[in-house]
């Protein structure tokens, strides 16, 4: 995270968190002086079945978690999103936005592009976006079911949708 440059006064968005071990460490470092933007998928824009299932429990389980410590989430917000529309919040509102291991999920599902220009439109001009996926040795197929990504692929989705590489780790 010290990669990234996170500082305690900013807002910060995580995509899709999941079972909520990042913002274990980020809501309570930008609780005070921050914000901490948990974005997960809308369970209603996923079809029904096992995708809306785990989106759901993904949801509650993330709620759970913020009711349950309040000197810890009490200021963090959860936002939903439709992966085939996203939106983040208002253009412009956020420092940095983070993203662990879902870059091979978007490009399976056709939604990648979409993905890193909301990333782009909600980051105010100078935001940081942060990007950590497994990284293969060279380009994958979109469809590749291993998890991995090239880097250079990662660069092109961010660059095409008006980012500029800064650093890599």
């Amino acid at each position: 995270l010290s990669f990234f440059g996170i500082e305690p006064n900013e807002t910060v968005i995580e995509i899709t968190p999941g079972n909520g071990w990042y913002s274990e460490i980020l809501a309570p470092l930008l609780h005070d002086k921050g914000q901490y933007v948990a974005a997960v998928v809308d369970p209603m824009a996923v079809p029904e079945g096992r995708g809306r299932d785990y989106q759901q429990r993904s949801r509650d389980g993330l709620d759970t978690k913020f009711a349950g410590d309040a000197a810890a989430f009490g200021r963090s917000r959860v936002v939903a999103y439709d992966p085939k529309a996203p939106v983040f919040g208002p253009a412009n509102s956020a420092d940095v936005v983070l993203t662990f291991r879902n870059v091979h999920n978007w490009r399976g599902g056709g939604q990648a592009e979409g993905m890193f220009k909301a990333f782009h439109e909600v980051l105010k001009p100078g935001g940081t976006l942060g990007v950590v996926e497994h990284r293969a040795a060279a380009d994958v197929p979109a469809d590749d079911k291993s998890g991995y990504v090239g880097q250079d692929q990662v660069i092109a989705l961010a660059t095409a949708a008006g980012f500029e590489l800064a650093e890599s780790s």
